[in-house]
């Protein structure tokens, strides 16, 4: 006999160990609704959040990875294998990305390409050639009804 009982106390114990002493059944549910309550909005959020590495296993595999780690879990040690490689290839990504500096030519030919001012010849918008070429796609105009303006 449990020493609560013997003086007259009353325990409700929940899942996770939680105990709350002197609740009748509908306070002790709930708190125990409360709990769970918490628990959900907990799991809710976590799995909203996730790392770059969980979407592209998500995107590989069509699931999300484990959340609870297990040894002899095929899909787990998939995930883990996943981990390795995914970071071991965004090292050597991040490690062989060098920015090419450009000439000075390069740069005249840039800025003088956006400087450009291109009319179509459809609607009669005015812009550089990147963009109208954006515009008339976008409204289902040939690319080719244009002229250059200056």
């Amino acid at each position: 006999m449990d020493h609560s009982q013997s003086v007259g106390m009353k325990m409700t114990k929940f899942e996770g160990g939680l105990e709350i002493k002197n609740l009748n059944s509908v306070e002790a549910i709930e708190a125990e609704i409360k709990v769970l309550q918490s628990k959900l909005e907990f799991y809710k959020e976590l799995e909203k959040t996730k790392s770059p590495v969980e979407e592209a296993f998500k995107n590989w595999m069509g699931v999300y990875p484990p959340t609870n780690p297990s040894v002899d879990n095929i899909f787990d040690i998939r995930w883990r294998a996943f981990q390795k490689g995914y970071d071991a290839a965004y090292e050597e990504k991040v490690s062989e990305w060098k920015p090419t500096s450009q000439t000075p030519d390069q740069v005249e030919e840039g800025k003088s390409v956006c400087s450009q001012k291109w009319e179509c010849l459809e609607t009669g918008f005015i812009t550089n050639p990147e963009n109208l070429t954006k515009y008339q796609k976008a409204r289902g105009i040939d690319t080719l009804k244009r002229k250059r303006i200056s």
